[in-house]
Parts: C-alpha cells; structure tokens; sequence
C-alpha cells in the first residue's frame, strides 16, 4: 500500500485526478488562495502541507529558433503529479463543509481534475 494516496498529516486533502507536471505557480496560487478564505475564518488555526517536491526543471527554446542545436534554456522547474496522488493536505478544526467549501473556491486555480478529500 502507498502511503501517498492516503490523507496522513491533516484532516483533509486534495487528489488529482489525472497526471501532469504541475509549475510553482500553480502550487503558490493554490496556497495563497486557500490561506486567504482561512485568515478571514480564524487566525493561525489551520496548517498546509504541500506532499510534492518541484524538482525537475521544463525546457523551452526560443520562438525563433530553428530546430536543432541542443537543448533549450530552462524556462520554469515543475512537479510530477500522478493520478490519485494526494498533493495537499489541510489540517483545521473548522467542520468539514467550510473547508470543503473554501477548498472548491481555490481549485480553480488548479489546471488539472481535483478532488476534496476527508480523514473520516
């Protein structure tokens, strides 16, 4: 059993859905949107826990470049996401719907099929 599509640190979690490599900024604006919904609710009750590393870096060449000639300069680092893998987790003692409510808000800024996931 792997423990990476379990909920392990906090309440709840959300799952892709589909596999892709995902760039940092999706991941900050996915922390900055749900950490925004949390302080207007409660002040330094809540805790995220991101579950994957940005680690491999995306090459691009110029546009005006011909082919060949090597590769290209890196223009951003991603993260692998595999399907069903649980790559956030939220721990609040808020009940299930408002961060449930707060989490579907924030995955809009997600470009892949997600899921809210709950400990119970």
């Amino acid at each position: 059993i792997n423990k990476n599509y379990f909920v392990i640190e906090g309440n709840y979690g959300i799952k892709s859905l589909a596999t892709c490599f995902m760039r940092h900024q999706y991941l900050e604006r996915l922390r900055r949107n749900i950490s925004k919904q949390f302080k207007r609710l409660e002040k330094k009750r809540f805790k995220i826990y991101f579950r994957i590393f940005i680690w491999q870096c995306y090459t691009k060449k110029p546009t005006l470049s011909r082919m060949g000639k090597g590769v290209g300069s890196v223009d951003s680092w991603v993260a692998l996401v595999k399907m069903g893998l649980i790559f956030l987790e939220i721990f609040s003692l808020k009940s299930k719907y408002i961060v449930q409510g707060i989490v579907l808000k924030a995955i809009k800024y997600v470009p892949i099929k997600v899921q809210f996931v709950s400990l119970s």
